[in-house]
């Protein structure tokens, strides 16, 4: 049976005819990797909060039928490890603010001391964390993260004030805005992977410990303040072709900016 296809791809201006299966492979031997890369916005519909049907483990965790999504986690003990198979945490997964009535998901106060998570183990399965998932969790200290992640939402850990020693991934790709913002001791020394793309505005404010800065690689776009009100940061290294670019990326910082000593 042969597969009839017929329709147009804008692609940088120019509107290309598909229509047939090999018109498709030609298409995405053009784009090379592009063709199936993730955008931000892709990673954010990945980690929409709670929808459609779930199932709950031994410890009341909400995951998708598919077990693919994290949706709520109301837990109560001190560790958890989740289900190896899931790709996604969703929006306001492990906010303190959001708990599930009747199937509904709804945020309040109500039960903010309730969840008493200390350490959390996200397996390598897990791409993406959503927005705010792990908003104003002052009761995690420890996040053993996914070696795959490539995707870290919007105020994702903010006020997770006492969560420490946190270590970027090297597969990191985007960090949002406000991502980090009031993890006050989640950092001492924090390298950024080569593989990180975007750095969204605010993403590293109010991280008090933060004493050094390691970019692995440059930037292709970077918001403002990202180290905001880190007043312990005294040294931020880089590649040594790209002092100048970060020099102009991050202007407040130009001094304390130096790039990585050769090896002897």
């Amino acid at each position: 049976m042969k597969n009839n296809i017929c329709g147009y791809i804008e692609l940088n201006g120019e509107l290309v005819k598909i229509s047939s299966v090999e018109d498709l492979k030609d298409l995405a031997a053009r784009l090379g990797a592009a063709f199936t890369e993730l955008t931000n916005r892709d990673y954010e519909a990945l980690c929409a909060k709670m929808q459609g049907e779930f199932e709950i483990d031994d410890c009341g965790v909400l995951y998708s039928k598919d077990g693919r999504k994290v949706f709520l986690a109301p837990i109560t003990s001190n560790e958890y490890i989740i289900k190896s198979g899931a790709i996604a945490i969703a929006s306001y997964a492990f906010n303190w603010h959001y708990y599930l009535c009747n199937g509904v998901l709804y945020t309040n106060n109500k039960f903010i001391y309730e969840k008493k998570i200390t350490k959390l183990l996200i397996p390598d399965s897990v791409i993406a964390i959503g927005s705010e998932a792990f908003g104003d969790n002052d009761a995690i200290e420890k996040i053993i993260v996914s070696q795959k992640l490539e995707y870290i939402g919007q105020r994702a850990f903010r006020g997770c004030w006492k969560m420490k020693g946190f270590c970027l991934p090297p597969s990191v790709k985007y960090i949002e805005t406000e991502a980090f913002d009031g993890c006050y001791n989640a950092f001492k020394e924090l390298t950024i992977p080569a593989s990180v793309k975007y750095i969204g505005s605010h993403a590293f404010r109010n991280c008090l410990t933060l004493e050094k800065v390691i970019f692995s690689g440059p930037i292709d776009k970077m918001g403002s303040g990202i180290f905001e009100s880190c007043d312990k940061l005294s040294v931020i290294v880089v590649p040594k072709e790209c002092v100048e670019q970060f020099r102009e990326q991050l202007p407040f910082y130009s001094e304390i900016i130096t790039e990585v000593a050769e090896e002897e």
